[in-house]
Order: structure tokens, then C-alpha cells, then sequence
């Protein structure tokens, strides 16, 4: 448990990217700190369970063979161990790709950087790691601490001793505790009601008995032979019993106490065992202490600062320093008082708004929530609060004291303001992506559409006086005004799918390919493919958004069969973490994985136009309806084997 500064100070790098490792090494050394390259998830991972400060990890390190191994590693940390990690993710890329998939294996104690990362902000975010860790191990000693002190405590605690004739009166009485008078050997001599009661052995059938035969125990034996040899009584508390001959079968918990009884000349003649149960009481200071530890750990953890409020005294207690964080003023300060914080610290046009919400809920007798500013002590800088609270009442319905939870908001706050003014300018953005798509629309499809018709003409009427190369000229230049065509009709597909309102209903996704297969069938009658479709496969989501995605997959499968031998297309789901993923699954000409990033990307294409038709915008349409539905799309492949390509849609 114990780390030496040193080890505590070492910054984990995992990215597979040599220079990205590289330079994040150099930063950090730079910046002080002890940066470790490692390099691969093996070596990250045990160097996870070894002694380290924290690590950061590059998002493309971590594929879902990697994932399962980090979160197993996670998992193993013990009671006391949260892993700091710094997740960083490639820029422009939504946060819950990486993330999400580790925080499904296990929790996670991650910072998110996005890249690129500004210098500072990266050591920061190292330094606020190493504190955190820092305090964990910190926390680890003082348990240990605290446990070797509890130890030496009930070690330390006095030996008990008591004659023989009153230990030979209290047997038989009725007194709660378990007795037992054992001779030298250890054999019953005589035992109290509550014992047989409890034991579940009528005093007949133990009297005579070795109590190591009928209950064993080595770690007991060894404390009977310990007290009879050195003459001096033992005690124990919470110690877990079960007796063998309960019908129940049950664990408890006792504090018992083994006495020796000493002849005239001080030898141990025999041993009275006392015993008290304490299995209620453990049980409850143990749920205590649990409920305890969680409230602190979440209000910690939310930093959170937590006050109580004495109503007539009008005095303050504030439970914890981020409550003097908040309200900037030094744990020595005396707590703000109701008549100064009404004055002084609480904004103005908030005030009476406060107000109103105490009376009204002295009134009511519901929890108090709300929010207002307050100005910090030590910058007078004007901050947010959001604050939870109770009232509590005494036995004649009088408010006697207000309990309660407060943070401050004001990043929030202006996070919120922000995110409106982000909408508002994103509005004003699709505005004038629409007014572009509208020229595109109309504007740029009529010199198209000139050169398309005079080309026919040329064609038509003056193809015989051409010669072979002028003709084949025109039909270049119809084939160029053709697929330009398709782009623009691609380009404003591409764009609408993410402007249109969506309409979400339960769809059979199974009959939409059925349908999909049929339109292609006719289209190439000629064509034999094997198609295997899964029966019903539900979603709920957008009818014509899906059409389009499931067109654009099972199309460039049929697509990239063209060439294949025995052409197969498979379309199905599976299970996976409480999660459907459908996939489309073909032998066709297939891609490297090196690619794969870019398949998803609008005008793309890893495969020449010679070889396959297309515009290279269909799998980017299919993304951006995955996305629009909250879902996650992915593909596998290898040139000449096929490709797969999966894709979830969440639980409406």
C-alpha cells in the first residue's frame, strides 16, 4: 500500500503513435513529472496494478479487445483505489465513443482532453491526477492506520478476572450471556440455558464433551491452550460464530471473554467462556458507517458543501471546507450569519425571491430547492449557487433548523448561456446551408442540364458526321455531366438527412431489406447472389431515414459482390452488453482496416471508379442516420474477404 513520492509521480502514456507518445513525454518532463512510455495495453495494465500516479491513454489505443482489459484491471483495484486516467480523444470527435464503451466495462475515473491540447491545460489536468491519487494512498495509510489502531486498542483493552465461586453463581443465572464452566481440558462441566438455547444441544448431550470436538476451531484451540498455559484471560469482539448444530445454519457475531480459573496453588483448573451476541448491533453500526462513508464520498465526490443552519440562534455550521470555498472565506472565519448574508452576500434581485421560497416552504413542508448569487468574500466576484435543503421541525411544528446541500453553478451557468448563443449561431449556419442547398438546387443543376440536353443533340443529330474519338468525346462529356449530377443529388440528400425532422415508430427492419433485395433482384435479374436475411429484427426509428441507410448498405454489398465468386449477403443482429447490433455482412471485394477511417468520410472512395461505380457519399449518408438516431456505426474488412459493417439505434 505504502508508494514512494517518486512512484506516485509516475505519468502512464499509452498511444500507439510513436511521435504522439514522444512529444507527451517530453511535455510532461518538461513540466517536472516522471512520464513512462508504455507500449502496449499489457504493459499499461501492469503497470496499473504496480504504483503509478496516473496515465494517459489516446482514444485510438483503445479498441475493444483493449477496452475489456483495461476495465478487468480497473475492476481489481482495491476498495480504496480510484485510477485517475486522461482520456484523449481526437479533435472534432463526439466524447461518448471511447469513454462510453470503457465505462460499460467498468467505472471509470477519466478526465477528457480533446485534442489538440494546450500545453498548460495538459499539465494541469496531470497535476490534478497525481493530487487525486496522491489523496487515495493517503486515505489507503490512514484505513491501514486505523485498523492496526483498533487492534492495539482491543489488545490493550484490561484482562478480565474473576473468582470462582461468583463465575460458578452467574452460570445459572439469568443474565443474557452464554456460559460455559470447560475443565482443564476443555471438556463441559456445566453450561447456562441460554447457551443449550442457542447452541442447539441440550446440556446432556455436551456435559463431558471436548468443545473443540463438538465446535472446531484452530485459531479457538489456539487461543484455550494460550490462556490456560499463561493464566491470563482473553477477550474478543465481533467475533463470527456459527454453530454447526442451528437448524438455521447462520453466521453471528459475539464479544466473548475466556477466563482461567486457578486452584489454591495458581494452576488453571479450568475456564469459564462468557459470551454476549452482537449480531444486531454489528449489523447496524456496520450499515451506519456504510451510509456514512457513501454520504461523504458523494458529497465529495459532487463536491458539494454541506450546511446546517440553527433558525433561533441563528448560527451556522458548515460541515465541510468546500462550503467556505464557496462563500470564499478561510475555515477560521466564523460562518456567515442570516442577518450579514441576507445584507451583504446574497445579489440584490435575488433576495426576496430567497426569501419567498423559505416562507413558502416553512408554510408547505417540502424540500427546498433553488438557485440565486451570492458575491464571494475574497474577489467580490458574483457567483451562482444552486442549493437543496430540508427543515427540520420540532415536536409543536416550530422550523428549529435547515439542512441542506449547496454548489456553485456558475460554470453552468455560463456553459448554458454559451450553449444557447452556440444554438442561436447553428440556427443562423442551417439557414444558410439551406439557402445554399437551394442554390445548388436550382442555379447549379441549369447550366448542367444545358450541357447535358446539347450533348444529346450533338449526339443525336450530328453523331454520323462525327468521327469515332468526337463521339466518344460527347459521351465522355454526358457520362461527366451524369455523375455530376449524382453528386449534387448525393450532396443534397447528404444534407437534408441532417436538417429533417425526424419521426420515430417501431419498423420491421427485416421486411424494409426484404424490400431493398427485391428492388436490386430486378434491377440485375441476372445476378445470383445468396441472401440471408434474419427475421424479425425491430427498431424504432425514422422510416425514411432508415430506408436510405439500409439502401446504401445492402447496396454497395450487392455492389461489391459484383466480382466475387459465390456472392453471399447477409443482414442480421446479435446481443451484445444489454445492446442490439445489426450488421450487413458480404464476401465481396472487402477493404484494408488501415482505411477504415475513412470510409465514413462524404467523397471517400477506396476503391477506383474503373472498378466500382459511385459517388462515395452513401456510406456517409448512412453514418450521419445512425447519428441523427443517437446510435454508433463501425466496419471490418480484408481486401478480398469481404467487409462487415455494424451499427446500433438506442431503445426509444
Amino acid at each position: 500500500m505504502n508508494a514512494a513520492p517518486s512512484h506516485l509521480e509516475r505519468v502512464l502514456i499509452f498511444a500507439p503513435t510513436v511521435d504522439d507518445a514522444g512529444v507527451l513525454k517530453d511535455i510532461l518532463a518538461d513540466a517536472g513529472f516522471c512520464p513512462c512510455i508504455c507500449n502496449d495495453i499489457f504493459e499499461t495494465c501492469r503497470a496499473i496494478e504496480g504504483i503509478a500516479g496516473t496515465a494517459i491513454i489516446a482514444e485510438e489505443a483503445l479498441g475493444s479487445e483493449n477496452v475489456e482489459l483495461l476495465a478487468s484491471t480497473l475492476r481489481r483495484q482495491p476498495e480504496w483505489s480510484d485510477f485517475p486516467i486522461i482520456l484523449m480523444l481526437g479533435a472534432g470527435k463526439p466524447v461518448d465513443g471511447a469513454f462510453s464503451l470503457l465505462s460499460k466495462y467498468a467505472h471509470i475515473n477519466a478526465n477528457i482532453l480533446v485534442r489538440p491540447v494546450l500545453t498548460q491545460t495538459l499539465v494541469a489536468a496531470v497535476r490534478s491526477s497525481l493530487r487525486a491519487r496522491g489523496s487515495q494512498y493517503r486515505v489507503a495509510e490512514e484505513l491501514e492506520a486505523r485498523k492496526v489502531a483498533n487492534e492495539e486498542l482491543r489488545v490493550s483493552r484490561g484482562e478480565l478476572e474473576r473468582e470462582r465461586q461468583l463465575l460458578q453463581t452467574v452460570v445459572d443465572s439469568p443474565t443474557g450471556f452464554l456460559l460455559a464452566y470447560l475443565d482443564r481440558r476443555f471438556r463441559f462441566v456445566r453450561i447456562n440455558k441460554a447457551y443449550a438455547e442457542v447452541s442447539g444441544y441440550q446440556p446432556s448431550e455436551l456435559i463431558g464433551k471436548n468443545i473443540l470436538a463438538v465446535f472446531p476451531n484452530e485459531q479457538v484451540e489456539a487461543i484455550f491452550r494460550r490462556v490456560r498455559g499463561t493464566g491470563v484471560s482473553e477477550d474478543f469482539h465481533d467475533w463470527p460464530l456459527t454453530f454447526s448444530n442451528r437448524s438455521d445454519g447462520a453466521k453471528s457475531y459475539w464479544n466473548w471473554v475466556l477466563t482461567p480459573i486457578k486452584d489454591a496453588t495458581g494452576t488453571v483448573a479450568g475456564l469459564v467462556l462468557a459470551l454476549t451476541e452482537t449480531t444486531e448491533r454489528k449489523r447496524n453500526e456496520d450499515l451506519l458507517k456504510e451510509r456514512e462513508k457513501r454520504l461523504r464520498l458523494a458529497t465529495d465526490a459532487a463536491h458539494l458543501g454541506v450546511f446546517e443552519w440553527e433558525i433561533e440562534s441563528d448560527r451556522a455550521l458548515w460541515e465541510n471546507r468546500r462550503m467556505f470555498e464557496i462563500f470564499g472565506l478561510s475555515p477560521r472565519d466564523d460562518p456567515i450569519g442570516r442577518d450579514f448574508f441576507m445584507a451583504e452576500v446574497i445579489h440584490p434581485e435575488d433576495l426576496e425571491r430567497l426569501k419567498g421560497e423559505i416562507a413558502e416552504s416553512r408554510r408547505a413542508g417540502h424540500l427546498l430547492r433553488g438557485k440565486y448569487r451570492i458575491r464571494r468574500q475574497n474577489d467580490k466576484q458574483w457567483r451562482w449557487v444552486e442549493y437543496f435543503g430540508q427543515l427540520e421541525y420540532s415536536p409543536k411544528g416550530n422550523p428549529i433548523r435547515l439542512v441542506g446541500v449547496l454548489d456553485d453553478v456558475t460554470d453552468r451557468e455560463n456553459a448554458a448561456k454559451a450553449l444557447k448563443k452556440h444554438s442561436e449561431e447553428l440556427d443562423a449556419a442551417n439557414r444558410e446551408l439551406e439557402a445554399f442547398s437551394y442554390s445548388v438546387s436550382h442555379d447549379l443543376r441549369a447550366p448542367l442540364n444545358t450541357m447535358r440536353a446539347f450533348s444529346d443533340f450533338l449526339l443525336e443529330d450530328y453523331g454520323e458526321v462525327l468521327d469515332t474519338e468526337g463521339r466518344d468525346y460527347l459521351k465522355r462529356i454526358i457520362r461527366g455531366v451524369d455523375k455530376m449530377q449524382a453528386l449534387i443529388d448525393d450532396m443534397l440528400s447528404l444534407s437534408r438527412i441532417t436538417r429533417q425532422e425526424m419521426v420515430r415508430r417501431d419498423l420491421d427492419l427485416s421486411d424494409i431489406a426484404r424490400s431493398i433485395f427485391t428492388d436490386l433482384h430486378e434491377a440485375e435479374p441476372e445476378r445470383k447472389v445468396a441472401i440471408v436475411i434474419q427475421d424479425g429484427m425491430r427498431a424504432v426509428a425514422d422510416e425514411r431515414l432508415m430506408n436510405i441507410a439500409l439502401a446504401n448498405l445492402l447496396g454497395n454489398a450487392w455492389k461489391y459482390t459484383g466480382k466475387a465468386a459465390d456472392p453471399a449477403i447477409e443482414f442480421g443482429s446479435f446481443k451484445q452488453e444489454n445492446e442490439t447490433i445489426f450488421f450487413v455482412r458480404d464476401n465481396g471485394a472487402g477493404f484494408p482496416m488501415k482505411q477504415a477511417e475513412n470510409l465514413f468520410m462524404p467523397f471517400k472512395r477506396l476503391h477506383p471508379e474503373s472498378e466500382f461505380a459511385g459517388t462515395g457519399v452513401g456510406l456517409a449518408t448512412v453514418e450521419r442516420v445512425i447519428s441523427r438516431h443517437g446510435g454508433r456505426i463501425w466496419a471490418k474488412g480484408e481486401v478480398g474477404k469481404g467487409a462487415s459493417f455494424y451499427f446500433t439505434l438506442p431503445v426509444d
